[in-house]
């Protein structure tokens, strides 16, 4: 991958949780819309920053200076909101219910597996190496 492709996955994964966090109500709207603002306008500074960088040396530099504070305004908390990188352990999973969901959950799927394996043994293929 290139840098150019690292920074373009990065925004597009950044857009895609934040949808995933207001789709299952992790964040709400205002801090959605905030959030996607920031990713698209990041986008478009790195788009602008490319476009500068085609000009001779002096005007891009001249450029580069006139966005720079725009820029480190914009780069605090750009793809996450401000407290987004707190895990709210006792708001989400505080309680016994909560912990007792997300146990049966993990046991169900276990067991799930196990049942299968039990049901279809030679669904998996088995390969012998010679040495």
């Amino acid at each position: 991958m290139t840098r150019d492709d690292i920074v373009n996955a990065t925004y597009a994964a950044a857009s895609k949780l934040n949808k995933f966090k207001l789709q299952h109500r992790l964040i709400d709207h205002e801090g959605y819309l905030d959030i996607d603002s920031k990713i698209q306008r990041s986008m478009e500074y790195i788009k602008k920053i490319d476009q500068l960088l085609s000009l001779s040396p002096e005007l891009h530099s001249v450029e580069l200076v006139k966005i720079k504070k725009e820029i480190e305004e914009l780069n605090r908390h750009s793809i996450c909101g401000k407290n987004e990188l707190k895990w709210e352990v006792q708001k989400n999973y505080a309680n016994i219910f909560s912990l007792a969901i997300v146990g049966l959950e993990l046991l169900y799927k276990d067991y799930a597996i196990k049942v299968k394996k039990q049901i279809h043994p030679g669904s998996r293929h088995e390969i012998k190496l010679h040495v």
